[in-house]
C-alpha cells in the first residue's frame, strides 16, 4: 500500500512503472486498467472492506487522500471534443495531461476498452457528485455511439500460420464490438502496427499484431447494457439510457 501511495504523482495519476522509468513508462497509464484498478483498491481500503480492514488509521487516511486526488484526475482528463465530454485516453503526459502515445503501436487516442472500466468505477459511488454523474452520462453516450454492430472477433485455427491461429473479424448479426482505440477528432476506429503506422481497417493490421494484441473489445457491453441502466435509474432518471 505504501508503494502505491508513494508512486502517485502530485496530479493524482500513476505511471506505468515505479520507480519511474524514462519514456512512455512515465506516462499516466489508464491502459490495461492500471489507474482504474488502483482506484478500486484504494476504495476498498478506505471503506475497510474485507481483508483491508487490518490497515492502521493513518495509512487508511493516506489512501483516502490518494483516492480523492485520483478521482479528481479522472474527471479532469475526460476528453472534451466540440464542447462535449467523451471518454479517456490510454496514456496521458504526466506533466501536461495531454493524451500521449504509449508503445510504438499505441497511438495517442481515446480508449474504448479502458474507458469502460473507468465508467464502471465511477458508477460504484453510493452518492455520486454532480461532476461524476455528468462524466458517466457523457462517457456512456459516447461509448454507445462507437459500437460496431453486426461484427464479431473470432479465433480461427490454422496450422500453416506461425502461431497456429488467427483472429479475424466476421459478420455476425446481433454481435457488437468496440474499437480499443479511437482517433482523436475524427472518432474513427484506430489501429496500428509495430512501425507505428496509422491504420483504419482491422484487416490492415499485421498478422503478428492481430494475434498478439487486442484491437477490438467487448468490455463496454455489460457496462452499457447492465451496469449503467440500473445506475441511471438511481442517480440520473431524467437521462435516457443509450441502447447500443
Amino acid at each position: 500500500m505504501r508503494y502505491l501511495l508513494d508512486g502517485q504523482y502530485d496530479n493524482g495519476g500513476w505511471s506505468q512503472f515505479f520507480p519511474i522509468r524514462s519514456g512512455y513508462h512515465a506516462r499516466i497509464t489508464f491502459n490495461d486498467d492500471a489507474v482504474a484498478n488502483v482506484l478500486q483498491l484504494l476504495r476498498n481500503v478506505t471503506d475497510e472492506e474485507g481483508d483491508f480492514a487490518f490497515l492502521d488509521p493513518a495509512l487508511r487516511a493516506r489512501a483516502g487522500e490518494a483516492l480523492e486526488k485520483g478521482i479528481d484526475l479522472v474527471l479532469k482528463t475526460q476528453v472534451v471534443q466540440d464542447g462535449q465530454k467523451t471518454i479517456w485516453c490510454a496514456q496521458y503526459d504526466e506533466v501536461s495531461l495531454e493524451c500521449a502515445r504509449g508503445r510504438s503501436y499505441e497511438l495517442a487516442s481515446l480508449s474504448g476498452g479502458e474507458s469502460a472500466n473507468i465508467l464502471r468505477f465511477l458508477m460504484s459511488f453510493k452518492t455520486p457528485s454532480g461532476d461524476v454523474v455528468e462524466a458517466v452520462n457523457s462517457g456512456v453516450a459516447y461509448l454507445a455511439s462507437q459500437a460496431i454492430e453486426g461484427k464479431k472477433l473470432v479465433r480461427r485455427e490454422d496450422a500453416t500460420l506461425p502461431f497456429g491461429r488467427d483472429r479475424i473479424l466476421v459478420d455476425d448479426a446481433g454481435s457488437v464490438v468496440w474499437p480499443r482505440f479511437i482517433e482523436l477528432g475524427t472518432n474513427r476506429p484506430l489501429y496500428s502496427n509495430r512501425a507505428g503506422d496509422r491504420l483504419y481497417n482491422y484487416e490492415e493490421v499485421s498478422y503478428e499484431r492481430r494475434e498478439r494484441y487486442s484491437w477490438l473489445v467487448t468490455t463496454p457491453r455489460d457496462v452499457l447494457n447492465e451496469v449503467y441502466p440500473a445506475w441511471q435509474k438511481r442517480h440520473s432518471p431524467n437521462v435516457n439510457a443509450p441502447n447500443p
